[in-house]
């Protein structure tokens, strides 16, 4: 791995603080980006997912799904 930084994914940004988000009710997800070079890494269990911050990102990950088919 190069990088890894964790964080939350959806619920609602004023809720994105750890300790709202571990009580189970902000409808987040807790979740990491990891940035890895996929020429040393072998294996199934590495898969790409998009996760998208707006409504503009989301719109761009439907409308390109071979951006996770290329990986």
């Amino acid at each position: 791995m190069e990088d890894v930084v964790s964080g939350c994914s959806g619920g609602d940004q004023a809720t994105a603080r750890y300790e709202v988000v571990r009580t189970g009710r902000t409808g987040h997800t807790e979740s990491i980006r990891v940035v890895y070079d996929p020429s040393r890494i072998h294996g199934t269990q590495y898969r790409s997912v998009i996760f998208y911050a707006d409504e503009e990102q989301q719109r761009i990950a439907k409308e390109h799904p071979q951006l996770l088919a290329e990986r």
